[in-house]
């Protein structure tokens, strides 16, 4: 393959997991020290959701690898069971014997209760872990609950980790799950990586499998970003995919075109058969071989969602077409928040709260809401004077892209300032536990972790600090008059937005290259 090619002791890409390229981002490690915290306490569920690949799986192994050594764990991957199947997994996993077809549910129950009730005066703990727990019947569910009340005056003999997609959260928001959704004790959404974290990622795989040299040009590596949505799965289907197309080319850095027909390949797409794109399968076709072995890998590689259509500056009539279907402000919401990883039926500012996310509704300009450099649903006006909602998420000089009813679509300036109303909402990630502003009442962590961001962008190394001091008001003045904001000193809620655009910490920048 292309290892050889590339100076490369094995391949970097692949993904099956492997301990040795664990790569944890910020976000990984957060939530590893919410479930961590979560585990050490007394209550029965920790929770971890997140969309398909983004690692929650790689957060639930760093876990279990620092559980104690007398912990005892049972790992359903496969929870579409009903109540008396569940238990019997359960005792499958705890080597626990039992009369298949014969023993009730309470007979499972009790064989349960006597066997954590042994390993507690054993002096060990027993963690359950449920994979795709999204999939649990609230019965089920409800029969998990039922074993969490197995306890002792100081803990629960049983502690319930629940991994899911975002659908868990909306399915333990039912009526008849509230005693269990209040027995949990932490939970974390997990979010997709950042443009940096995203580059980080692949250096860090490069660099585990003997990479001496760049093998992704810059424009590559934000395309990359884009294209994968900061999902470390997707990212590994591409960057291995762009690295056989650029062996095939002889080619000896992946650039932006290839890994845009990488991802085409990927997304499942048809292939351009236009002239400006035939030097890539000529040069596929010229290593006869590497035809055979990329094709017999890409036939049996599982397929990512097609990505949203884009298309090219859009004639008015068609604008109007999508604007039809994009009347709706919960609905321009939704896709919003699926832009920061957030699925739910019903998107609101209160749901995304669960999710340690804000919003910012506002009344600015277009040139200012490209400052704050954030994705921002927009108020627009047609010339019938309806109103519909688009998602702003792309600036390139006189260039705009919005998203729409599940589109893509390009336009001009000229025609956003003509038919944008002056009302928008973006979504952003303030540091824990924010409460409007970052001054000298806030709390020590907040203060070190405004500390560690200015530092890092003024070059410095950052101070231990527990205290709001002249040295931190001078530093957040100088961010501020560097992006326009008045100097105050105090890091408020669009300080602290641009401070997060800078450092990369959003999912997706207008600033990106369309």
């Amino acid at each position: 393959m292309y290892t050889e090619f590339f100076g490369l002791s094995e391949v970097p890409f692949s993904i099956a997991p492997d301990p040795a390229y664990l790569f944890l981002s910020d976000r990984h490690r957060e939530a590893l020290a919410h479930l961590t915290f979560g585990f050490n306490d007394t209550g029965g569920f920790v929770l971890l959701t997140g969309e398909v690949g983004t690692g929650k799986t790689t957060v639930c192994r760093c876990l279990l690898e620092q559980l104690p050594e007398n912990t005892r764990t049972a790992f359903i991957l496969n929870p579409a069971l009903d109540a008396q199947e569940l238990l019997a997994a359960i005792c499958d996993e705890l080597h626990l014997p039992y009369e298949i077809h014969q023993d009730t549910i309470k007979v499972l129950f009790d064989r349960l209760r006597d066997h954590l009730l042994e390993r507690h005066e054993a002096g060990e703990n027993t963690v359950l872990i449920i994979d795709e727990a999204q999939h649990l019947r609230p019965e089920v569910l409800e029969q998990l609950r039922l074993l969490t009340n197995l306890e002792t005056n100081k803990k629960k003999l049983l502690k319930v980790i629940l991994i899911g997609q975002p659908e868990l959260q909306e399915l333990l928001r039912q009526r008849e799950l509230r005693q269990l959704a209040q027995r949990i004790t932490a939970r974390y959404h997990l979010l997709p990586l950042t443009r940096d974290e995203v580059i980080q990622y692949v250096q860090h795989r490069l660099k585990v499998a003997g990479c001496q040299r760049p093998v992704f040009t810059r424009n590559a590596l934000n395309k990359l970003h884009k294209l994968s949505g900061g999902v470390p799965r997707l990212i590994n289907l591409l960057c291995d995919r762009s690295m056989l197309a650029a062996y095939a080319a002889q080619q000896w850095q992946v650039d932006g075109k290839l890994l845009k027909a990488a991802s085409r390949e990927v997304q499942g797409l048809v292939e351009d058969t236009s002239q400006s794109n035939s030097w890539l399968w000529q040069g596929i076709s010229a290593v006869a071989a590497s035809v055979v072995l990329v094709m017999l890998i890409w036939q049996f590689w599982p397929m990512a969602k097609p990505e949203p259509v884009i298309a090219e500056a859009q004639p008015e009539s068609d604008w109007m077409a999508v604007a039809q279907q994009s009347r709706n402000l919960p609905e321009g919401f939704k896709e919003l928040a699926a832009i920061w990883g957030v699925n739910e039926p019903r998107s609101d500012c209160q749901s995304l709260r669960r999710y340690g996310l804000q919003c910012l509704w506002s009344q600015q300009p277009i040139n200012r809401l490209t400052v704050l450099d954030h994705p921002a649903l927009l108020k627009l006006q047609d010339d019938q004077g309806m109103q519909f909602y688009a998602v702003l998420t792309g600036v390139q000089g006189e260039s705009v892209q919005l998203h729409m009813a599940g589109q893509q679509l390009e336009t001009d300036m000229d025609w956003l300032l003509n038919h944008y109303q002056g009302s928008s909402v973006l979504v952003w990630q303030p540091p824990q536990g924010y409460q409007g502003s970052i001054g000298s009442n806030a709390s020590a962590s907040q203060i070190q972790w405004l500390e560690t961001q200015l530092s890092f962008l003024q070059g410095q190394p950052p101070r231990v600090l527990k205290r709001y001091d002249a040295q931190l008001a001078e530093r957040i003045r100088w961010f501020q008059l560097s992006q326009n904001l008045e100097p105050d000193g105090i890091a408020g809620d669009q300080t602290l937005i641009q401070l997060n655009a800078q450092m990369g910490d959003v999912p997706l920048q207008l600033s990106q290259e369309l």
